[in-house]
This record gives C-alpha cells, sequence and structure tokens, in this order.
C-alpha cells in the first residue's frame, strides 16, 4: 500500500475514532449533568489544554536534546496560522457546548437535540456554498440518505420548537465553522498546538461567564462529576477533538461532517451498552442507514474521484 492510500484509508478511520469517542463519552457527559454547563465546560476545557500542553512540552524537550549543539534555531512556539485557527475553534467550542447545556437544562429531550445537533451535516455544504466552494455531489447524496437516518435514530416525537430548541439549534448553526476552519488551516498547523491553544481560548471564554453567573457553585456535586469530567477534558476534549484536526487533513469537509456524525449512532450504542437503554427497531434502522451513508461517501466510482483523491493525499505531504 504506498503511502496516499495509507492516507486516504486513515484519516477518515481518525475522524470514525474521534466520533466513537464522542457518541461513548456522551454517557458521561449525562452523569456529569448536575454540575452547571459553564462550570463543565470550562474545566473539561482546562484539562483538555493541560493534557496536550503536558504533550507539547515533552515533545519539544525531546527535539531540544537531539538538537544539541545544532546551528538550526528553534522553531517559533505556535505560529500564526496556530494562534488564528485556535482561536476561532475554541470560541466556536465554547458557545456549542453553552447552547447545548442551555438547551438540554431548558427541557429539550436528548433525542430532540440529538437530531437537531446532527442536522450540522446539512450546513456545511451550504457554508461551503456561500464561500463559494462546490460541494461533492457524493456526499451530498450520502447525507440526503443519513437525515432519515437521524430522524428513525432519535425517534423525534415533535417537531414544535421550543425556547430551549433554539439553544440546540444555534448549536448546530455554529459548529460548521469549526469543521470549516480546521478544513482551511489542517495542513498548516501542529494539531496538538493548534488543540492546546483551541481549548485554552475555550476554558477562558466558559470561565469568565461561569464566575459570573455559577459561582457560588455546589462543590460536593462538582466532585462527585469529577471521575466524568476528567473523561470528558482528556477523553471527548483532548484526544478527540485533535484526532478530529489530524484526521481533516485531505478529507472533505462535508464528508468529514457525515463521519463525525456517527457520534449520535455510538451515542446510541454507548447508551444502550452503558445505560441500559434498550435501542428499538427503528433506531436500529436508522443507525444502519447512516452507516450505509457514510461507506457511499467513502467508495470511489470513477477514475476521476480516485485521481483526486490521490492528489489532495499529495497535497497534505
Amino acid at each position: 500500500m504506498n503511502l496516499n492510500n495509507s492516507k486516504r484509508i486513515i484519516s477518515p478511520l481518525l475522524l470514525l475514532l474521534a466520533a466513537l469517542i464522542w457518541g461513548f463519552a456522551f454517557s458521561a457527559q449525562k452523569e456529569a449533568s448536575s454540575t452547571p454547563p459553564l462550570i463543565l465546560g470550562s474545566m473539561r476545557s482546562l484539562l483538555a489544554a493541560l493534557f496536550l500542553g503536558a504533550i507539547i512540552f515533552t515533545v519539544d524537550s525531546v527535539k531540544k536534546k537531539k538538537a544539541k549543539g545544532s546551528p538550526l534555531k528553534p522553531k517559533r512556539k505556535f505560529s500564526k496560522e496556530e494562534l488564528i485557527s485556535g482561536g476561532i475553534c475554541g470560541i466556536v467550542l465554547a458557545l456549542t457546548n453553552l447552547f447545548q447545556q442551555l438547551g438540554l437544562m431548558g427541557g429539550t429531550s436528548a433525542s430532540k437535540a440529538s437530531f437537531i445537533i446532527a442536522l450540522y451535516i446539512l450546513l456545511v455544504p451550504l457554508y461551503e456554498l456561500f464561500l463559494g466552494k462546490i460541494p461533492n455531489l457524493k456526499a451530498i447524496i450520502s447525507i440526503i440518505i443519513s437525515v432519515p437516518g437521524f430522524y428513525l435514530l432519535c425517534s423525534v416525537e415533535s417537531f414544535a420548537v421550543s425556547l430551549s430548541d433554539l439553544f440546540i439549534i444555534g448549536s448546530t448553526l455554529v459548529f460548521p465553522i469549526y469543521i470549516l476552519t480546521i478544513d482551511k488551516y489542517s495542513d498548516r498547523i501542529n494539531p496538538f498546538k493548534m488543540s492546546f491553544i483551541q481549548f485554552a481560548v475555550s476554558a477562558a471564554a466558559s470561565l469568565i461567564p461561569a464566575v459570573i453567573f455559577e459561582l457560588p457553585a455546589d462543590v460536593n456535586i462538582i466532585y462527585s462529576d469529577l471521575p466524568y469530567i476528567i473523561l470528558l477534558g482528556i477523553g471527548s476534549s483532548g484526544i478527540a477533538y485533535t484526532l478530529q484536526v489530524i484526521g481533516q487533513k485531505g478529507v472533505n469537509p462535508t464528508v468529514s461532517a457525515l463521519i463525525l456524525s456517527l457520534e449520535s449512532v455510538f451515542g446510541a450504542i454507548g447508551a444502550a451498552l452503558f445505560l441500559n437503554e434498550n435501542m428499538k427497531s427503528n433506531e436500529i434502522f436508522g443507525a444502519v442507514l447512516i452507516f450505509i451513508a457514510v461507506i457511499l461517501s467513502q467508495i470511489e466510482f470513477t477514475r476521476k474521484e480516485k485521481n483526486e483523491s490521490n492528489q489532495k493525499a499529495k497535497n497534505t505531504k
């Protein structure tokens, strides 16, 4: 297997792994719902930043030891692209987490929220059109197949829109900016450094309103939720979002959004495994439809598609 072929396989697999971690971590997010949303968001982002900072420090220390005595000057800590992309993504993360938590606390059911959030896969190609890019036709067809799957998976009972639903919709409108920002900068950044910046920004953006609106908080509740907060901070944030940054290199943003949307499927599976929530037949059929859509988005039907895929892989070297 040549390098280009391996990149075409590895990148979607990294996105799939990120979706798997997010889906299974949804059970931990439910368990940590007693912690106020802004405090939860700031704590998990701070933990993610500390985790990634430790990785960056360790790697830089090893490089300095190897380069000792070398005439080459060490690189700057953070590039301009890493600062810009990390700043944008950090603010987007803070907003999406806040809107989701406010929506769930305001009364939107978890199933309805999951369906609304999954609709960001429709917005990514629309935002691309707004930016003057023509979305991949095969990806659009895959998305059309997946939407009924999300409807069945999430067992949406009503389309009536409440105030809490508007917060979830706000989260859905904002998140495509995250995917498109990564698509723009992914081949010019160190994913670990960019992720460190985004979580430092997200922690600060969540902490300031948390101090204003949520303090004083019940320390005992936060302490009891701490194992879940650590899991969310290191696993769901630090590891999964960094995998997304790496995995999006050379992958069409619309296809990336479709693969990442499998988070809802893995969330349902995780709830069945860890929270004893049985999946109904319609939910299983919906999950199958979504998997079919994702597989369809990865199949290369023509030689032209294969050549385009190879070119994208070359551009990410």
